[in-house]
């Protein structure tokens, strides 16, 4: 389990970011994933982001669990231009604060999923970011919701019971018939097998 005491703040409307990233470096389609125990301080959010670069306003997408106002809901966060504000788009509300959470990344489309049992997952939101870079930081973002200086505020502390980044694998195209698996079916897939069973 991993345990993030978080400050700062990720904001739709806004050109800088501040949040706790943990994070490591991957290049090319990519998925990150998460899970969250539970989510119990107010005004916090955590889930899983790729970021182009620590600039507070980098290109970035992020599939969050947010906890405002005493509703917890998903909500996928994103920023298309270094420096531009940034957007989000809402999911579900939800009953408990706890949730899996995914990002993909596929050529310049980033596609944010969430679930409630880490087996069937619902897409939230898909953004294009063609200003992302090749390697990104890919892993945990946490914030709370800092007020500012001389306002109190104490830092949320956010739990993760489970956390992944690795590269997207194209599964094995599987066709039928094609036994040398050259991409077509004729004739010397039936001579590859011939061979197959009476050699040796």
């Amino acid at each position: 389990e991993l345990v993030v005491c978080a400050g700062g703040k990720l904001a739709a409307n806004t050109a800088s970011d501040e949040v706790f990233l943990v994070y490591v470096e991957r290049s090319g389609d990519v998925r990150v994933a998460a899970r969250v125990p539970r989510l119990d301080t107010a005004s916090s959010s955590v889930g899983v982001a790729l970021r182009g670069s620590f600039d507070p306003g980098a290109p970035y997408a992020a599939m969050l669990l947010e906890l405002q106002l005493g509703r917890v809901r998903y909500r996928f966060r994103y920023r298309t231009e270094p420096g531009v504000t940034s957007r989000s788009v809402p999911g579900l509300l939800l009953a408990e604060p706890a949730a899996w959470l995914r990002l993909e990344r596929r050529g310049s489309v980033f596609t944010g999923l969430a679930s409630r049992d880490g087996v069937e997952w619902t897409t939230v939101a898909e953004q294009t970011i063609e200003a992302m870079p090749a390697a990104v930081l890919a892993g945990l973002s946490a914030s709370g919701s800092d007020p500012g200086v001389d306002q109190p505020f104490t830092p949320p502390e956010v739990r993760v019971s489970s956390l992944e980044a690795g590269p997207i694998l194209v599964e094995p195209t599987f066709r039928r018939g094609d036994a040398n698996d050259d991409g077509q079916v004729d004739v010397s897939d039936g001579i590859f097998t011939l061979n197959y069973l009476f050699s040796g």
